[in-house]
C-alpha cells in the first residue's frame, strides 16, 4: 500500500523535561467560618511538595476540612472553641501558612454549590499516597507523629515495602500527658528536628493535631506538616477504608461509624448535625488567594529556538516527540486536536503526522490549513492499526512516540508530564487521564482480559462498582485514576511511547482493523519487559466522536476479543471465552446490537464479511 504525503511542516528544538507549573492562585470558600481551598489533587500535591523541597522562612500546614473540623475550628459558640480558632487562624506570629483541603462529602457538595463546579474530595487517608510516591521521587524524608507503638511497628514494613527508596526519618508515639507536658513537647520538637523530617505526618486527632502544628511546627525542623488523622492506622492496615461505591455515595461515614462506634458515635451523631447547619447557613465565596511564595524556577535552561514558536518540526528532523494521528472522516475534531498540540511545543519539540483513511467529508482540506502537519492520504481504509502503522514511517527520527485519536483535546502540559513519566527506568508506555466531554473522568484503565473479567462485565457491567479486579477488566474505582501506577493496559485514546521499544515491540496488528489492536500491542510491550503506566497528571478531553457505536462496530468489539484471547490463550480457553459472550448477548436479546453481536459470535465464517462491510460503509 503506497501513502505518499499531500501536507508538509517545519522545525524546532530539544530541551530537557520541566516540573509541572505551580498554580499562581486558586479560589476560595468560607465554609461555616473556615476558609478552605479549592484545588484538585494534582495542583494540591505539586504546592505541597516545592515547599518542602524550595526553601521557605514558613511552614506549610494541610489540614482536610470535614464536618468534625467545622464543630472544632468553625463559626461556634463556646469560649473554648473560638480559642481554638484563634490558634489556627493567628498561626504564630505568621509562621504557619495553613493549607486546607475540602474532605467531608457535605463540604464538597457546599463548595460545588456556591462556586457552579464540581470540586474533588481531597481525603488525607488519599492524598497521603500520591504525596508519598513524590517525596520519595524527590529525595525527601518524612516522619509520622501520633498513633500507637503497635501501628508503627505495622507500618514500618510497609512504608519499607511500597516504598524502598523512601527516607523515613522516624515515628513518634506521643502520650497525651506527654503533649501536654511542656518539656516533654519540646524535648519531642528537638528530636523530630534532630532527625532531619521533610515532611511529618501529624496524625494526632482533631483539634490536637492542628494546635500542636500550630504551636510546634515551626521548631520541628519540618517543611511541610500534614494534619491527617488516622492516616497512620489506614497506612497500617489496621483501619480499613470503606470500599469504592460507599465512599463515592459519601457515606464513608457510616462505614467508619459501623466499624468504630464506641470512638466514632459522639463525631456523627452528636456533633456534625449542628456542623452541618452552620455549614449550610454560613457559606461564601472568597476572593483567590496568591501561592504564598514564588514558585522554584525551573532547574533546566531552555534552549533558543531554531523554528517560529507554535510550529511543528519538518520530517527527518529529530524531535522530542512525533504525534500521530489517524482520521476518517474526522472533520469536526482535526482543528481542535491540532491546536491543543500547537499549545504543547513552548519546551519540546514536534513533530505532527495526520494519516487519513479515505474521509468523504472536508477532513483533508481542513488539514491542508496546517501546512506545518505532515498529512498523509492512505487511500483506502486500512483500519485504525493500518494508519498508525502508516504514520510510524514518518514518525522517526524521534524520542517518543504519541498516538491520539482525532477527537481529543490535550490539556497544557500534558505531553511534558507524559515524557516525565516515561522517562522513569522500565517505563516503556505512559497513558493519561481521560475526561468525557462533560468534564467528568473517563474510566480508561483495563486489566488483561480473563474468563472470571469477561463472566463479571457481562453479568453486571458496570454495576456493582465495588467488586474485585478479579471479576472487572474495566477499573471502576476513582482512587485508582488520582494516582500513578502500572497497568495492564488502557483504551487507545492516547498512548506516549518510547521510539526505541515501538520500533522493537514492532508493526500494529492489522488484522484487528478497529478494537483490540492496542490491546495486543501493550501485551507485547509487557511481554518485552517493559511498564505500562497510568498518569493523572496529564489529562486529556476524549469527546469519543470517532467510530460511533453502530450494531457491526459493536460486533466487532466482541468478535476481536474472541480474537485476541485466542491469540494469546489457544483455541480451547477462547472457546470458553466466546461462550461466556454469547451468553451475555443472549442475556440482552432485547438491544438490537446484542442480537447483532450473537450473530458474529456465533457464525465465525461471518467475521471476514464483518470487517469488509464495515471498510465498504465507511465506518
Amino acid at each position: 500500500m503506497s501513502a505518499e504525503p499531500i501536507v508538509k511542516i517545519r522545525t524546532l528544538r530539544r530541551v530537557e523535561h520541566r516540573s509541572r507549573p505551580l498554580p499562581s492562585s486558586w479560589p476560595r470558600v468560607q465554609l461555616a467560618g473556615v476558609t478552605t481551598d479549592l484545588l484538585d489533587e494534582n495542583d494540591a500535591v505539586s504546592l505541597i511538595i516545592d515547599h518542602a523541597v524550595t526553601p521557605h522562612e514558613d511552614v506549610l500546614a494541610v489540614v482536610s476540612a470535614n464536618l468534625d473540623h467545622l464543630h472544632h475550628f468553625g463559626s461556634g459558640r463556646t469560649s473554648a472553641r473560638l480559642q481554638r480558632q484563634r490558634v489556627i487562624n493567628l498561626s504564630i506570629d505568621g509562621r504557619v501558612e495553613w493549607l486546607t483541603l475540602l474532605d467531608g462529602a457535605p463540604l464538597v457538595r457546599r463548595a460545588g454549590e456556591l462556586t457552579g463546579r464540581l470540586w474533588p474530595r481531597l481525603a488525607g487517608s488519599d492524598m497521603i499516597w500520591p504525596l508519598l510516591d513524590e517525596a520519595e521521587r524527590r529525595g525527601l524524608s518524612v516522619g509520622f507523629l501520633g498513633g500507637s507503638p503497635e501501628t508503627h511497628e505495622a507500618l514500618a514494613p510497609v512504608m519499607a515495602e511500597r516504598w524502598p527508596r523512601l527516607r523515613v526519618g522516624g515515628y513518634w508515639a506521643p502520650t497525651r500527658s506527654q503533649l501536654g507536658d511542656e518539656d516533654a513537647a519540646a524535648s519531642l520538637t528537638r528530636d523530630i528536628r534532630a532527625a532531619g523530617v521533610d515532611i511529618l505526618a501529624v496524625c494526632l486527632g482533631k483539634p490536637r493535631q492542628e494546635r500542636w502544628i500550630a504551636t510546634h511546627a515551626h521548631e520541628s525542623g519540618a517543611s511541610v506538616c500534614l494534619a491527617f488523622g488516622a492516616v497512620v492506622d489506614f497506612l497500617a492496615g489496621r483501619v480499613n477504608r470503606a470500599p469504592g461505591w460507599i465512599a463515592d455515595h459519601g457515606l464513608e461515614w457510616a462505614w467508619r461509624l459501623a466499624n468504630e462506634p464506641r470512638r466514632l458515635t459522639r463525631r456523627y451523631l452528636i456533633q456534625g448535625p449542628p456542623a452541618y447547619v452552620s455549614l449550610r447557613r454560613d457559606s461564601y465565596v472568597k476572593m483567590a488567594t496568591t501561592y504564598f511564595s514564588e514558585p522554584a524556577m525551573s532547574k533546566h535552561p531552555v534552549l533558543p529556538r531554531t523554528t517560529p514558536t507554535g510550529e511543528f518540526s519538518p520530517a527527518h528532523s529529530h524531535v522530542d516527540v512525533a504525534v500521530i494521528a489517524v482520521t476518517h472522516n474526522s472533520a469536526d475534531d482535526i482543528e481542535p486536536l491540532i491546536s491543543s498540540v500547537r499549545r504543547q511545543l513552548d519546551d519540546q519539540s514536534m513533530r505532527m503526522i495526520v494519516v487519513d483513511n479515505a474521509s468523504t467529508d472536508d477532513t483533508v482540506s481542513r488539514l491542508s490549513r496546517h501546512p506545518d502537519v505532515i498529512a498523509v492520504a492512505t487511500g483506502a481504509n486500512p483500519g485504525y492499526a493500518g494508519g498508525i502503522n502508516v504514520a510510524l514511517e514518518y514518525a522517526r527520527p524521534a524520542d517518543a512516540v504519541l498516538i491520539v485519536n482525532p477527537d481529543l483535546e490535550l490539556a497544557p502540559g500534558s505531553v511534558r508530564t507524559l515524557r516525565e513519566r516515561l522517562a522513569r527506568p522500565g517505563v516503556g508506555v505512559v497513558l493519561p487521564r481521560l475526561l468525557e466531554a462533560n468534564g467528568e473522568l473517563y474510566a480508561s484503565i483495563r486489566r488483561e482480559p480473563s474468563l472470571p473479567r469477561v463472566v463479571g462485565d457481562s453479568l453486571f457491567g458496570e454495576r456493582l462498582r465495588g467488586r474485585s479486579g478479579l471479576f472487572s477488566e474495566i477499573e471502576l474505582d476513582p482512587r485508582r485514576y488520582r494516582q500513578p501506577h502500572a497497568i495492564d493496559w488502557g483504551t487507545g485514546a492516547a498512548m506516549l511511547v518510547d521510539a526505541d521499544l515501538a520500533s522493537k515491540v514492532g508493526r500494529w496488528d492489522e488484522s484487528y482493523f478497529l478494537y483490540s489492536e492496542e490491546v495486543d500491542f501493550l501485551r507485547r510491550v509487557r511481554e518485552m519487559g517493559a511498564e505500562v503506566w497510568f498518569e493523572p497528571d496529564a489529562t486529556m478531553q476524549h469527546r469519543r466522536g470517532g467510530s460511533g457505536v453502530s450494531d457491526r462496530l459493536e460486533a466487532l468489539l466482541a468478535v476481536n476479543k474472541v480474537r485476541y484471547y485466542e491469540a494469546w490463550h489457544g483455541a480451547a480457553p477462547a472457546a470458553a471465552f466466546r461462550v461466556t459472550l454469547v451468553l451475555a448477548s443472549l442475556l440482552r436479546l432485547s438491544q438490537k446490537r446484542h442480537r447483532a453481536s450473537l450473530r458474529y459470535l456465533i457464525d465465525r465464517s461471518s467475521w471476514s464479511d464483518l470487517v469488509a462491510g464495515i471498510r465498504g460503509a465507511g465506518q
